[in-house]
């Protein structure tokens, strides 16, 4: 959470439209949220300050990917604690490409794109009340 006492969020997506349209959704729904469009400006965010509650992660983006982000995540803890991560892929969650990998412990939850926002939504507030 921010001063405010919002939940931050960051939205980790290279696709303009989608990253966009959660944008809208999640500050409809209170949330701070912050943009970036690859692993490598989700990296350059973190390491600056920034310490969302959550990120929503897209798997496959150019420069830094998903499972790169993630295994940078896994050897560089977050002073104030780790983010839960969410997973948004094209792959069924159960035959997610590079899972065994490091960082995927990081993960509460995949979701299977095309996103449902309805279902999306319940899965974050599953997570930030401590559920997932």
């Amino acid at each position: 959470m921010n001063e405010a006492g919002v939940t931050d969020i960051l939205i980790v997506e290279d696709e303009t439209f989608l990253r966009e349209l959660l944008r809208m959704v999640l500050v409809g729904k209170g949330y701070a949220v912050h943009l970036v469009k690859n692993g490598q400006e989700a990296v350059d965010f973190l390491s600056a300050g920034g310490r969302p509650r959550l990120i929503l992660l897209d798997m496959m983006m150019p420069v830094l990917d998903g499972p790169g982000f993630l295994s940078w995540l896994h050897l560089h803890p977050l002073a104030g604690g780790q983010p839960k991560v969410v997973v948004l892929s094209a792959f069924e969650p159960e035959t997610q490409p590079d899972m065994a990998l490091p960082g995927f412990d990081k993960v509460a939850v995949c979701v299977k794109k095309p996103v449902v926002v309805p279902e999306l939504l319940q899965a974050i507030e599953r997570i930030l009340q401590g559920d997932a």
